[in-house]
């Protein structure tokens, strides 16, 4: 997963905003303000439930959206 990429997490449409694991955080949710909240996983910002930190992906259904 990459910052900016989409994807379908439960049937619910989000972008991929922080990935703790590749140390990567989007310019809107920057290093300096989340790294101390954020131990792992990845934070989502979900186009109907706002922002969602998932900390694994175990229990959840997840599909890649393609730029169309």
């Amino acid at each position: 997963m990459q910052i900016g990429e989409k994807y379908l997490i439960d049937g619910y449409l989000g972008t991929i905003v922080v990935v703790v694991a590749e140390d990567s955080y989007s310019d809107l949710y920057p290093k300096a303000e989340w790294a101390d909240v954020l131990k792992s996983g990845i934070l989502v910002e979900d186009e109907q439930a706002g922002l969602i930190h998932y900390s694994n992906l175990d229990d959840h259904i997840v599909e890649k959206v393609e730029d169309r």
